[in-house]
């Protein structure tokens, strides 16, 4: 549910807030900053949802919850440096190089999905108490 919401919803709202930015920074730059700090959070909360819920005297279901909606966050700040990265690279290249910038920005999307999956993967591996086997 997560993924079709957030493309619903985060795109063409962070398109028009960025189209409408007067930072010094650009217009993208921001939010491609915002939703990189939103998601490396989430990522960090995710792992840590059961302890976090322990601090507040929740119990598995408020960790859950704590998880799901991690996972929220992450779809969606994800979605948001996307969008943003796509529109950064149609503002800076020539109509020329837009298609070459394109096909390089989606390339290094897959490489970087690839390499996501692999470092879990070494991490479920190596782990001794089974947490990252839970979560990967």
């Amino acid at each position: 549910m997560a993924g079709p919401l957030s493309g619903l919803i985060v795109q063409p709202l962070i398109g028009v807030l960025a189209d409408r930015s007067t930072s010094r920074w650009g217009r993208r730059r921001p939010f491609m900053l915002a939703g990189c700090t939103i998601c490396a959070i989430a990522i960090l909360q995710l792992g840590w949802a059961r302890t976090i819920s322990g601090w507040f005297g929740g119990g598995d279901g408020f960790a859950i919850a704590i998880a799901v909606w991690s996972i929220y966050l992450i779809d969606f700040s994800i979605n948001a440096v996307m969008s943003t990265d796509r529109a950064l690279v149609v503002d800076t290249l020539p109509p020329s190089q837009q298609e070459d910038g394109g096909a390089w920005a989606g390339r290094m999307f897959g490489l970087g999905s690839v390499t996501g999956f692999f470092v879990c993967v070494g991490a479920r591996k190596g782990s001794r108490d089974g947490l990252v086997r839970d979560t990967c």
